[in-house]
């Protein structure tokens, strides 16, 4: 009996043995787990050194880009000059006494009288200023004043004098210049009490520079007549 006991007591040592022989053996086998590798830590950028690092790309780029050519500045308005033309005017200007003969071919009628010219540039040497003056007289009953203005037009390459008078009359007359006889004629329409008619004016130079004559002609039923003939001295 008790070496019965003895064996049933070796064996289970023995299984419990081999059972624990077992299990170091499974655990030897079984894979050993792996650490994960440590990540790279990223540098934390500041701020600040962003903005330096773009301002300096961008130096970068606007030295690598073209350069643009300097823009010339507007060049400055001049101010307009009267035309050479106008050296044509020049036996006007200054003051003339005259000594006038009018026609009045409605009435049949003549006149004498003593007028004036008082000629002088204005509005920068672009106009000529003229004033014309006749004085009452016997024969001429009413005096008469005339204002106006010469000048040339460089569109239309003709000299031009624009006037109005006293009486409510107006002339738009226009001139080449002086032809080969040392005359100017202007010519073009006289308007006043209600009439509109065709109108000559005809400047003739005298002997000398201070000195011309004056010829009035006006169309009336398609007949030419002599008005008024002035000669006017400096």
């Amino acid at each position: 009996m008790r070496k019965l006991q003895a064996l049933m007591v070796a064996a289970l040592m023995a299984v419990t043995a081999t059972a624990i022989g077992q299990k170091a053996a499974d655990k030897a086998r079984a894979p050993k787990a792996v650490a994960p590798a440590p990540q790279p830590v990223k540098p934390v950028e500041k701020k600040e050194e962003k903005k330096e690092e773009k301002k300096e790309e961008k130096k970068e780029e606007k030295a690598m880009a073209p350069k643009e050519a300097p823009k010339e500045a507007p060049k400055a308005m001049e101010a307009p000059k009267p035309a050479a033309e106008l050296d044509q005017l020049k036996p006007f200007v200054g003051n003339f006494s005259c000594t006038g003969k009018g026609h009045d071919p409605m009435t049949n009628t003549d006149t004498s009288y003593k007028a004036t010219w008082a000629n002088k540039w204005d509005l920068s040497n672009f106009w000529l200023s003229a004033t014309y003056t006749e004085a009452k007289s016997k024969t001429n009953p009413m005096a008469f004043t005339g204002k106006g203005y010469m000048g040339y037009d460089a569109a239309g390459k003709k000299y031009t004098f624009d006037g109005f008078d006293s009486m409510g009359g107006k002339i738009n007359l226009t001139a080449t210049g002086w032809d080969a006889n040392n005359s100017m004629v202007f010519t073009g329409d006289a308007m006043g009490m209600g009439m509109k008619n065709p109108m000559k004016m005809t400047f003739l130079k005298g002997k000398t520079d201070k000195e011309f004559t004056m010829t009035i002609e006006m169309q009336m039923n398609g007949t030419w007549n002599k008005v008024a003939e002035d000669s006017c001295k400096k």
